[in-house]
């Protein structure tokens, strides 16, 4: 019913929101770096992956139905929000890292508030997390 959505803007890249026949669009989020929305939950939370504005940083974010906004990863690096668990209890992502002087990436699995991350991957291969079925 709702569509998530990125644009441009004079000072960098906010969400959106619109009805799924393109009308009603209003702002959910404009803040410091660049936003880009995952995927929604069930309870109408909102995963979504902040670039930072002056630095190659990467972060999963959450918006939560009453607009609060959450921070679920930390560290050095790049971390991009790819799904929610069907139950909505757990988070797919990926975290980019080097290796070799290469950067690869790894899935990963965390609680939706950000703990017991876990790494998926575990070897040398580039994989990207994009959805839980």
């Amino acid at each position: 019913r709702t569509i998530a959505f990125s644009r441009r803007g004079p000072n960098g890249v906010d969400m959106f929101a619109m009805r799924a026949d393109g009308t009603g669009v209003r702002p959910l989020l404009r803040a410091p770096g660049d936003d880009f929305p995952a995927a929604w939950a069930r309870d109408g939370r909102l995963l979504f992956t902040r670039l930072a504005a002056d630095r190659p940083q990467a972060d999963v974010f959450v918006r939560r139905g009453d607009g609060r906004v959450v921070r679920l990863t930390h560290g050095k690096g790049l971390r991009f929000a790819a799904d929610w668990s069907p139950d909505g209890t757990r988070i797919l992502y990926t975290r980019v890292v080097t290796r070799s002087s290469a950067e690869n990436g790894d899935v990963f699995v965390m609680d939706d508030d950000g703990r017991n991350p876990r790494n998926l991957s575990r070897n040398r291969w580039d994989e990207n997390a994009t959805s839980w079925r």
